[in-house]
């Protein structure tokens, strides 16, 4: 009997031991270090003389939709969108003729040099995750994704999850406010609520920091833009016509809206023909 009782008492204590090392394991397996850096796939022309040389000024183009629209059944879609063909036809060419990708937050860091580009997506659409986004990764570039923070999750806008996986392919993700209202016509509490949670929710759910603000409709005046100061926004983005200057109110930027009323020659002149 005590044979026996010893015996189970060694089986007892050799199975705590494996279930003790098993548990190790499993908790080493389930807690992976972030992963991002692993996804992050490479930029084109980064390494080029244009891409060492600084610079003042720095291209913002405006995209909204990536995606295919007929004229007929739907022209203002028609007008805020891009056919998939012709965006990578835009990015081609300009890996082609030395460009680069940057964010926005190399204006706040001052890391702006020749050639440099910022491709920013308005609103947050799923069209940007289907199709934009693999284009992106085959010529090598990044891009900027402006989020109205309440149409995350809501038919044909951008997902939680989906978001995650911009931010860890490097993707730069600013607000576009909560709800993309006319931010002129709001109150001071509306206002806070749209300036302020947008940033807010934004940092907590994808632990980013965001810093710059895209203004919906392009609409602003002097007191959002004192707001944004106010709540540690560094740039504020419009939808005037230019070239983004290093050395003017950061709270201005303008930028160049691109869709499918641009030709492929009349693309190339619009780059060309910035004021760089």
């Amino acid at each position: 009997m005590k044979k026996l009782f010893f015996l189970a008492l060694a089986i007892l204590f050799i199975s705590g031991c494996f279930c003790a090392k098993f548990s190790i394991f499993s908790r080493k397996e389930n807690s992976r270090p972030d992963q991002g850096l692993a996804f992050k796939y490479p930029l084109s022309n980064t390494d080029s003389a244009d891409a060492k040389e600084p610079a003042k000024k720095v291209l913002i183009l405006m995209y909204h939709y990536v995606r295919k629209v007929q004229k007929e059944d739907n022209p203002l879609g028609y007008k805020l969108s891009v056919d998939p063909n012709a965006f990578s036809e835009q990015l081609e060419w300009l890996r082609e003729n030395g460009y680069h990708s940057v964010s926005t937050k190399d204006i706040i860091e001052k890391k702006i040099t020749r050639k440099s580009i910022i491709l920013s997506f308005d609103d947050g659409y799923e069209d940007f995750y289907i199709e934009a986004l693999p284009r992106l990764k085959k010529y090598g570039f990044s891009a900027t994704c402006a989020i109205i923070v309440n149409q995350i999750d809501t038919p044909h806008y951008l997902s939680k999850n989906q978001i995650r996986e911009l931010v860890l392919s490097g993707i730069e993700i600013v607000s576009h406010s909560m709800n993309h209202p006319d931010l002129t016509a709001l109150d001071s509490r509306e206002l806070e609520d749209e300036l302020k949670t947008s940033k807010d929710v934004l940092e907590s759910e994808f632990g980013i920091k965001v810093e710059t603000f895209v203004y919906p409709y392009g609409k602003f005046d002097e007191n959002i833009e004192e707001k944004l100061k106010n709540l540690d926004y560094s740039l504020g983005i419009t939808t005037k016509s230019g070239t983004a200057s290093l050395t003017k109110n950061p709270f201005k930027l303008p930028r160049r809206r691109v869709d499918n009323r641009d030709s492929f020659d009349g693309f190339i002149k619009k780059i060309q023909t910035s004021d760089w």
